[in-house]
């Protein structure tokens, strides 16, 4: 009889992304049937997000919401490109008329999505009291369904409760009001409010979840200490189990050699046609055509947890340079700012799109020479792993996955068989136009080191088979 898992999320790839966050739940249920696992998925039906023509309703049932009965049901269909089962929860009041989050950066905006996610907590509780078919592990991504390992224990239901935190930084904060609510009417939460004045819902996961892991094994490590665990590094060492799973890409979504939405595929053995897809993205973008010049890629949230607060002071010596540079992605309104005014002043050589974009991502891999990830902290990262698969040479600050995933290339470059990338440990200004400098003089001045790179990073294997083997390991324990 095969391991019965099902993973409770707000976010799912291709349905609703946001963040890496999506990419993780949409690939590690293809790759744990690999092991024979029976991986579902419940997420919330979002207004972006449609019933499939067929798709099966399941059940319906009432759950309150700020002291009124609302109408739930919940759909089975299949996550799309998959024979991976997936329940939509339905219900167009509170999932129907907008986005996944309030804010563009998925942080929490105020009460309502911490609101939003709570019910949504209660209704996959509903949905597991009811259904015929029960998993042996629930699986929860991070604090908007924070709530779940504790109501399953109130409920008294025999399933384990594993619980992954993608980011510390991100907590699902409530206020006391909430407190009277039916939706989280719980003593363990009251004296979250009695001790610390707040509800938290990422404490709650990992206060009761059986399991908890992270996303790599660095940041497992990191987040055991004041700087990075965010006032709950307490409970985290009080547990003494917290893993690091190594996240993975998805490789038949993320495959250069047959990639839909490039024009010119390309493999480790033809890196050189990527210079191809540079010029007709140069076009596209309004760039100046020019296969030579190196071209700097960001797809990414602009924050200044992903590190962009660094370029502002050091981009007037940094426009010295010959290069050209690409910005995927929407944020704090003072850095989208500081992108929107390099590419109006300078059309020719920066270009800025704010919005998030499937095919102009794939593009953006497929054409840059170089991929610029400076984050503070960085959980894990999927752009620095995406970036290598295609062949575009990763810029990245040595924290959490980032770390445990590029090599860095010597200054004397005796590494240049096995590095994969260039990283730096200040996080300051200077140390990142250094290491940019170094890295776009290599680009134009060593060519034979440069494809060596290439070759390495497009190489080196960051499918989810390997990292999904010690998932479902980790499962196996805690049954």
């Amino acid at each position: 009889m095969s391991m019965k898992i099902l993973f409770a999320a707000s976010e799912c790839a291709p349905l609703a992304k946001v963040g890496g966050l999506a990419d993780v739940v949409g690939a590690l249920p293809k790759a744990l049937q690999n092991w024979g696992a029976d991986a579902r998925i419940i997420l919330p039906r979002y207004q972006t997000v449609k019933i499939p023509e067929g798709s099966e309703q399941v059940t319906s049932f009432a759950c309150i919401y700020n002291g009124k009965s609302l109408e739930v049901k919940i759909f089975l269909t299949k996550l799309p490109a998959s024979t991976v089962p997936l329940y939509l929860v339905d219900q167009p009041e509170l999932f129907g008329s907008s986005g996944v989050y309030g804010s563009p950066t998925s942080a929490p905006k105020g009460t309502t999505d911490v609101e939003k996610f709570i019910f949504f907590s209660h209704c996959v509780i509903k949905f597991l009291e009811t259904s015929p078919w029960r998993p042996d592990i629930l699986h929860a991504h991070d604090w908007h369904v924070g709530l779940i390992p504790l109501l399953i224990k109130v409920k008294k239901l025999p399933i384990k409760t594993l619980l992954t935190i993608h980011n510390m930084a991100m907590q699902g904060l409530a206020a006391q009001d909430l407190l009277d609510d039916d939706l989280i009417n719980e003593p363990s939460i009251k004296q979250d409010w009695a001790r610390y004045g707040k509800i938290n819902l990422l404490r709650q996961a990992i206060v009761h979840a059986d399991g908890v892991n992270t996303v790599s094994p660095t940041y497992a490590q990191e987040i055991l200490s004041k700087e990075f665990g965010e006032g709950l590094e307490e409970e985290l060492n009080s547990r003494g189990d917290v893993a690091g799973i190594l996240n993975g890409i998805d490789d038949v979504i993320w495959n250069e050699t047959n990639d839909p939405f490039i024009t010119h595929h390309y493999s480790q053995f033809s890196a050189g046609l990527k210079a191809d897809n540079k010029v007709t993205l140069q076009q596209k973008l309004g760039l100046e055509q020019n296969p030579e010049t190196p071209l700097l890629a960001v797809v990414s949230r602009l924050t200044a947890q992903k590190g962009f607060d660094l370029l502002p002071p050091l981009m007037d010596e940094l426009l010295a340079a010959n290069f050209q540079m690409m910005v995927l992605g929407v944020g704090e309104p003072e850095l989208e700012k500081f992108f929107e005014t390099l590419s109006i002043n300078n059309p020719t050589r920066f270009s800025l799109t704010k919005k998030f974009d499937e095919q102009l991502a794939h593009q953006m891999y497929a054409a840059s020479d170089i991929f610029l990830m400076p984050s503070k902290f960085e959980p894990c990262g999927l752009g620095q792993m995406i970036a290598m698969h295609y062949g575009s040479i990763p810029i990245v600050r040595s924290t959490g996955g980032l770390k445990d995933s590029v090599e860095n290339l010597e200054d004397d470059l005796t590494n240049s068989d096995a590095a994969t990338g260039f990283v730096f440990e200040q996080y300051n200004s200077k140390t990142l136009l250094n290491i940019l400098q170094k890295s776009l003089s290599l680009y134009t001045s060593n060519p034979e080191i440069w494809r060596q790179l290439q070759h390495s990073a497009m190489t080196h294997d960051f499918s989810w088979y390997a990292s999904s083997r010690k998932y479902f390991e980790m499962y196996e324990g805690m049954l």
